[in-house]
């Protein structure tokens, strides 16, 4: 025998640190995606929960950052990947393989073009894949023993899953779905109620919050249904599984209904619900591709399966899967080098906050609805910058965050549309900016207003209503509703698609002394153009100051229009 061979798990080992040494290099020549920034700045405020994200993608973030740079920011997203890759093989590896057993594996699963974004990107979906890999290796492991063992395992897992992404929710649900017979066991209540346990601290952060993130993903991301959502759907499906290999799970899928062993059988169904869900999903809005990141561990082990011990479908996967693989790491040469002098968020970031910065004189910027474009900003720079939530998009972790108090009446630079009056304009490498300055910051968007007498329904035709405001200036200065620089609307809004406004006119300049609230009685006249009879909409209250786009200054409520 000779002792210089390589053996099957040697060579596993190579290649799979030889893939981490290549996320290694493309995460420390790769500028920073907009999301990316945005987490860094969760980073620094380490708390149990976010707006848009539970804490995990924070945490990972966090505990790079002893190494500078864009590979702080990405190592332990990169660490995470061989773990996961290694957790997978472990599961549907028999006992004894061969090296091209190794060799099949690889090359499926660096043809899958999302491992190659998310094997270095720093994003939620690191941690979830890394943590769905650790769930469903102690899920098997349970259901093949039937050991209490696992459950503390299992519950620690999900827990973990349960704070790095929403959607991994359906990791689990489904695993169990895919099983039924699981129900019938103590066990898996026991690890439900741990899991839960564990949850606590982010769930009362969410309470402490009024449900913040939960009322977005279920509720405001809603747009109506479109069918163009369906197509591309399965468009995205079809592209990150590889159009060349996922047609063959398909018809794996169907050919091989009774003879899955457990492992595959489970990864098979996951597979199936997860397609059905969010195809269901389409019916709501736009299905974003990571959202089924999960289904990568299911094809990459249907199609080694179905190949591995059959010449003509060992040779296809293999041709196919090299010719992506060639393909992919030309587009991660871009991506790293940008030959092609492209604009994009992961190009010429340092060089474009770095003008603007000099523009500005190195004030700090407040981003008018940009929250990605104010953590970019901030991570470039080093300089101070705010994101104003915006009416016309969404808001996001600055509305929560108190940034802004710390610039109080001191000078700032506001960014602005192209067409904003007396703008500075500059060319960035990105584009243009725009851009005007207030020596004086005085914000108003903490300013609380509570309808106090809130209507169900208004009527489609024109109608004049009396309303009762309670309005509370939290700020160190007055503020005054003058109907001019700052006007007070009540709105109606449909999220993604439009806002009205309809003045509330006082007859007098409304004083907001500091630190104090002040009631008020006003009549509004309401005649909506674009609400249709019979729909509920959002409404509420806000105050404008151009140039500062705003959120709501009062809760969201929820009216219909009536014929």
């Amino acid at each position: 025998m000779n002792k210089n061979k390589l053996s099957a798990n040697q060579l596993f080992w190579i290649l799979n640190i030889a893939w981490m040494l290549l996320n290694l290099l493309q995460a420390s020549v790769t500028e920073l995606a907009n999301d990316e920034a945005y987490y860094v700045v969760f980073a620094k405020h380490l708390d149990w929960g976010y707006y848009d994200h539970p804490p995990m993608i924070a945490l990972f973030i966090y505990l790079g950052q002893w190494l500078s740079g864009e590979l702080g920011v990405r190592l332990l997203t990169v660490l995470s990947q061989p773990i996961y890759i290694w957790l997978l093989w472990k599961l549907i590896a028999p006992a004894t393989v061969e090296k091209k057993d190794v060799w099949l594996f690889f090359i499926i699963a660096l043809a899958m073009p999302i491992l190659h974004i998310y094997g270095f990107v720093a994003v939620p979906d690191a941690p979830l894949m890394l943590f769905s890999a650790l769930f469903l290796y102690f899920f098997v492991q349970y259901l093949q023993h039937t050991s209490w063992y696992y459950i503390p395992f299992m519950a620690l897992a999900i827990a973990a899953i349960g704070y790095s992404k929403y959607t991994g929710v359906l990791v689990v649900l489904f695993a169990c779905a895919a099983y039924p017979k699981v129900f019938l066991r103590k066990g898996i209540y026991i690890t439900a109620t741990l899991s839960l346990l564990l949850m606590l601290p982010h769930l009362y952060w969410q309470y402490q919050h009024e449900w913040v993130s939960f009322q977005y993903h279920l509720v405001g991301r809603n747009q109506d249904f479109n069918a163009f959502y369906i197509a591309e759907y399965v468009g995205n499906f079809i592209a990150v599984f590889n159009p060349f290999i996922l047609p063959l799970v398909v018809w794996i899928g169907f050919k091989n209904r009774h003879q899955d062993e457990l492992t595959l059988l489970i990864l098979k169904r996951i597979a199936l619900f997860f397609f059905l869900f969010f195809f269901a999903s389409c019916i709501r809005g736009h299905v974003q591709p990571q959202w089924f990141i999960f289904v990568t561990f299911s094809v990459i082990a249907l199609v080694w399966q179905w190949a591995r011990n059959h010449e003509k479908r060992y040779r296809y996967i293999r041709t196919v899967s090299i010719i992506s693989i060639v393909i992919l790491i030309g587009f991660r040469i871009v991506a790293a080098t940008n030959p092609f002098g492209m604009k994009a968020e992961v190009f010429n970031n340092k060089t474009s906050y770095t003008q603007i910065a000099n523009a500005t004189g190195n004030l700090p910027v407040i981003f008018m609805g940009k929250y990605t474009m104010a953590a970019k900003y901030s991570y470039y720079t080093g300089l101070d910058a705010h994101a104003s939530p915006n009416i016309h998009f969404r808001t996001s972790q600055y509305q929560l965050w108190d940034f802004d108090s710390n610039l109080l009446e001191k000078p700032v630079a506001i960014h602005v549309g192209g067409d904003y009056p007396n703008a500075t304009h500059i060319q960035t490498a990105n584009g243009q900016f725009s851009f005007v300055i207030d020596s004086c910051y005085m914000p108003i968007r903490k300013v609380q207003i509570q309808w106090l007498n809130p209507y169900n329904t208004i009527a489609s035709k024109r109608e004049e209503k009396n309303m009762t405001l309670s309005i509370h200036n939290p700020y160190p200065y007055d503020i005054v509703i003058d109907n001019e620089k700052i006007q007070l609307h009540y709105i109606i809004r449909k999220p993604w698609s439009w806002v009205e406004y309809f003045p509330v006119d006082v007859e007098n300049p409304l004083i907001l002394t500091a630190f104090s609230t002040t009631n008020i009685q006003q009549k509004i006249s309401i005649e909506s153009e674009k609400a249709k009879p019979n729909e509920t909409y959002e409404t509420g209250f806000l105050l404008t100051k151009p140039p500062y786009i705003v959120w709501y200054n009062s809760p969201i409520y929820n009216i219909q229009i009536v014929p």
